[in-house]
């Protein structure tokens, strides 16, 4: 049950002034195009973004609420006159690059790149003391300076004289814009601009102006975000190798094949969290918080692990009379050791699945992996006297998102109750089991069965190892253009999901949110036994529990348009 403002909207806004400049120059010089240039962004960030600003109080049962003790509080507040003051900081980021497309002869093409590029972060945030004693870092230090270079090599090559073959490919390293969003938590997040409290059984107060914040000592802990100063911003290696053939009958086939390596890429830390030397029942350490000051302190620092293989085929033909028609499969394995989904920082960290390790880098399966995709398009153009028409179908077929199966209960102590992968036990009856939806071992059988669990019985399952239902989806296009003197007029009419306005209960697209579901409740040891405890909500390993259903793209739309060209 849920009552108030969302924690994370009551203080939230971004204000940006973005200054962008970019100067090409081209050079034709004999089999040589030369191309010269520089972009440079200069950004000027004014980001309010408080969570819990009129306090969160959690309970863990109705009795607890109606006792007015919350299990749990959470309150965040900028220091000085304005409790909602925002973060402000402003960062540049510089690039030149050069390219040469050089035509070594009519079959063979060559392009040749170098860019440059120079994120500089212009203020420094404040500096904590009683982080840098606590844990020998400076949260003034921040980035800076890193001169990112990506070079690139790319080629179109044409075997033979028929001009039915192309084989093209090429080699390089990319690097994205740089993620301002995660480098503003070191600036906000220094326990200096914003403090941010927690602590446990606090009394409720209804007045959101005035929330508790005195508290016992040792009962409430100040969290921070900090950024390791050699930090570097991401970058991947790609190659990508092509195949097109003209096929009899005018038919176009083309096989790709692509490769990304991951050569620096975000991995959160929680540094405030220690082995305690205990371990949990399934062999993974129990934290602790290494300062009773703080609570959460996250660390952005790096991982260079990770990796994607892509593979793709697509046939295509146009035919006299108008008609084109396509068909293509992708085929896609990813592994990732972490992925930031969030620009928060402690929910980059907490919401990262884990087998209840948390400072080793797992490589898993990405959270972004679509192993199987078909897609079909077949469109018709005519015309019926002076005006022309198009009509259309676009059918995709692809694998669900992977997911993840979590136990709460916070099993390995590191404050975090959303990333406890699940323990599959070898046995049923190796499990004390509690709840109403105390599971028989049939019931128990049939959920991992299901789900595809028992391929982990007495291990913990891995991340992302299960897979979301196929999404399928059928569009229809039409339009058709009347010329009006010098405008030419065009009418446009679609319907999405056209296999749900047919079949109502066809075309639904079922999704895990958050790609996660937590089927049960780790309740501690039983000390009769020495077994660990389950606790089952009712019908929480009912089978299908743990989707959901996009309400809009799973129901059919139609779509009106009109568009004016002068």
């Amino acid at each position: 049950m849920l009552a108030g403002t969302e924690r994370s909207s009551g203080a939230n806004g971004l204000d940006q002034d973005i200054l962008e400049v970019t100067d090409d120059f081209t050079l034709l010089k004999g089999d040589h195009t030369i191309t010269i240039g520089t972009h440079n962004e200069f950004f000027k960030f004014s980001n309010l973004f408080i969570q819990d600003v009129t306090g969160t109080y959690y309970f863990g049962s109705i009795d607890k609420f109606e006792s007015g003790i919350a299990d749990r509080y959470a309150y965040n507040f900028a220091n000085g006159s304005d409790p909602r003051r925002p973060t402000a900081f402003a960062a540049q980021q510089w690039g030149i690059y050069a390219g040469d497309q050089w035509r070594v002869s009519n079959s063979l093409t060559l392009n040749l790149g170098l860019r440059f590029d120079l994120p500089r972060l212009t203020d420094s945030p404040t500096y904590n003391p009683l982080v840098d004693t606590t844990y020998g870092i400076d949260t003034s230090e921040v980035p800076n300076n890193q001169l990112m270079v990506s070079p690139r090599l790319g080629f179109n090559w044409v075997p033979g004289t028929s001009g039915k073959d192309q084989i093209r490919g090429g080699v390089g390293v990319f690097a994205g814009r740089t993620p301002f969003v995660w480098i503003s938590n070191a600036y906000g997040g220094t326990g200096i601009e914003i403090t941010g409290l927690t602590a446990n059984n606090v009394p409720f107060n209804p007045d959101p102006y005035n929330p508790p914040i005195s508290f016992p000592p040792g009962t409430g802990a100040v969290s921070v975000d900090t950024i390791d100063p050699d930090f570097k911003f991401p970058q991947i290696l790609r190659t990508t190798l092509a195949y097109d053939r003209e096929l009899p009958g005018g038919i176009r086939a083309t096989v790709e094949g692509m490769f990304t390596k991951t050569l620096q890429d975000v991995f959160y830390k929680n540094i405030n969290k220690v082995d305690s030397g205990v371990k949990t029942f399934y062999g993974a350490p129990v934290y602790k918080n290494s300062s009773t000051a703080f609570n959460d302190v996250t660390y952005l620092t790096n991982t260079s692990r990770g990796e994607q293989q892509n593979i793709s085929v697509q046939l295509e033909k146009r035919f006299p009379f108008g008609l084109y028609v396509t068909g293509a499969y992708a085929y896609s394995k990813a592994k990732a050791a972490f992925e930031g989904t969030s620009s928060v920082a402690l929910s980059n960290w907490q919401f990262q699945t884990t087998n209840g390790n948390i400072t080793t880098e797992q490589l898993t399966r990405s959270f972004f992996e679509v192993p199987h995709r078909f897609t079909v398009v077949g469109q018709q153009g005519f015309r019926t006297g002076p005006v022309n028409h198009n009509v259309g179908l676009v059918f995709t077929a692809q694998a669900g998102s992977p997911y993840s199966v979590l136990m709460g209960g916070n099993p390995n102590g590191d404050g975090a109750s959303g990333n406890d992968l699940l323990f599959v036990p070898q046995n049923y009856s190796d499990i004390i089991w509690l709840g109403a939806g105390a599971p028989t071992e049939a019931k128990w059988n049939e959920f991992l069965s299901m789900t595809g669990l028992d391929a982990y019985r007495g291990r913990v399952a891995e991340r992302n190892g299960l897979d979301a239902p196929w999404v399928r989806s059928l569009d229809f296009h039409y339009d058709f253009e009347v010329p009006i003197t010098a405008i030419k007029a065009q009418i446009t009419f679609d319907v999405l999901n056209l296999i749900n306005l047919i079949d109502s209960n066809s075309g639904l697209i079922r999704y895990v949110n958050n790609q996660t579901y937590t089927a049960l409740n780790y309740s501690g040891m039983d000390a009769a036994t020495g077994k660990p405890k389950y606790t089952v909500n009712s019908g929480s390993l009912d089978e299908g529990r743990q989707y959901s259903t996009n309400d809009l793209r799973s129901r059919w739309q139609i779509k009106l348009g009109a568009r004016l060209t002068y």
